[in-house]
C-alpha cells in the first residue's frame, strides 16, 4: 500500500471504523486519495482523503451537495456514511455500464434534474470544492450569467495544476472573456426557473 493509501485506513481508524480488511485504490482522482474499502464487519465503503485538506468544510460541501442530489433524485447517488474535516464515507455504488444507453439514460437524467430546479435564482447557499479550489455558487438572477462567471470565466486566473496539460492561447484570459460575453448576449432570456 502507498503511503497516501495508507491515509484511508489511518483515518478510518480515527473515526471508530477498526475493520479495514482492504483497500482497493480507485483512479481517476485529482486532488483527494480515494479506495474502495472491505471491511470485515459490514458492506465496503468508498473513502476519501486528502492529505492536507483546502478547507475544514470541503467534504461537508460535498456531504450536503451529494445529499441535495439524492433528494432530487434520477441520479444514482452515495450514501453519506461519514463526513469530517478530513474524510468522507460513502456508499459504494455499483459500477457503470460503458455502454451508449447508459449515457444516453445519465444525459436525460441530469437534463431531468436541471429543469427541475424549484429556486428563482442560479447558484448555491454555500461554495463547495472541485478538488482543491474552491467552487464559487454565489446566487444570480441570470443562469447564462451565473454559468459564465461562476463556472467557466472563473476558473481562468487560476494557476494551471503541476504536471496539467492546460495552455491559453493567443490572447490569454481576455481572448476567452470576450466569447463568454458574446454568447451571454446572444442568448434567449428565459424565465426564471420553476
Amino acid at each position: 500500500m502507498t503511503d497516501t493509501m495508507a491515509l484511508l485506513p489511518q483515518r478510518l481508524r480515527a473515526a471508530g471504523i477498526t475493520d479495514v480488511v482492504s483497500v482497493e485504490p480507485a483512479t481517476g482522482g485529482l486532488a483527494a486519495t480515494a479506495g474502495v474499502v472491505r471491511r470485515a464487519g459490514g458492506e465496503p465503503v468508498f473513502v476519501k482523503v486528502f492529505d492536507e485538506p483546502p478547507s475544514d468544510d470541503a467534504f461537508s460541501a460535498e456531504a450536503e451537495g451529494l445529499a441535495a442530489l439524492r433528494t432530487l433524485g434520477g441520479v444514482a447517488t452515495p450514501d453519506v456514511l461519514l463526513a469530517g474535516p478530513d474524510l468522507l464515507v460513502l456508499s459504494v455504488l455499483r459500477p457503470r455500464p460503458t455502454t451508449e444507453r447508459f449515457w444516453e439514460q445519465l444525459a436525460r437524467s441530469l437534463a431531468r434534474l436541471h429543469t427541475g430546479t424549484t429556486h428563482p435564482r442560479f447558484g448555491w447557499r454555500r461554495d463547495n470544492w472541485l478538488g482543491r479550489r474552491r467552487q464559487v455558487n454565489t446566487w444570480t438572477d441570470d443562469g447564462f450569467e451565473f454559468f459564465a462567471q461562476h463556472r467557466l470565466l472563473r476558473w481562468l486566473p487560476e494557476p494551471p495544476r503541476p504536471g496539467g496539460a492546460r495552455r491559453r492561447g493567443p490572447g490569454g484570459v481576455g481572448a476567452a472573456r470576450r466569447p463568454a460575453a458574446r454568447a451571454a448576449a446572444r442568448a434567449p432570456r428565459v424565465p426564471h426557473a420553476r
